[in-house]
């Protein structure tokens, strides 16, 4: 596994903010690898695979889910890692 550009890294970051609730689920699932995994909230059951994530993004829009980015993205290119603090809002 090579190094990946720390600009590159910090743009799939700011996407993934900018895209969680957002209709386009399909956009999304783009950051993802097929073998992918979310454990969203921490300590709640992981959805493994695309179709397990896409299920879960798919259903923010209609909550009322949304995202923002609210400081720096730190990237760690050679282990292709990034943390970024952000913010969810809900409707209800």
């Amino acid at each position: 596994m090579g190094e990946v550009d720390s600009a590159a890294l910090e743009a799939a970051c700011e996407r993934y903010v900018s895209l969680v609730g957002d209709e386009d689920v399909d956009s999304l699932m783009d950051l993802f690898a097929p073998d992918c995994r979310v454990e969203d909230p921490v300590g709640s059951p992981a959805r493994e695979g695309h179709d397990a994530v896409r299920e879960f993004y798919a259903t923010l829009p209609a909550a009322g889910v949304s995202a923002r980015l609210c400081g720096p993205v730190h990237t760690v290119p050679d282990a292709r890692a990034a943390a970024f603090p952000f913010e969810i809002d809900t409707a209800g």
